[in-house]
């Protein structure tokens, strides 16, 4: 197969993924903004802060 038919077909087989791809990224982007926020809980909080200590795994 010549080198430039391969160059070919892997332009079009990395184009359609990025033809479908974008404007799906973008979607789950949007969707991903629409998500509630949930609060850390109180453990949570005082393992981020350092006052409680917990095992180590």
């Amino acid at each position: 197969m010549p080198a430039s038919a391969t160059a070919e077909q892997s332009m079009t087989a990395f184009q359609s993924v990025y033809i479908w791809g974008a404007p799906l990224m973008g979607l789950a982007f949007f969707l991903a903004l629409l998500l509630e926020e949930k609060r850390l809980s109180e453990e949570a909080r005082e393992i981020a802060e350092g006052t409680l200590d917990v095992p180590e795994y």
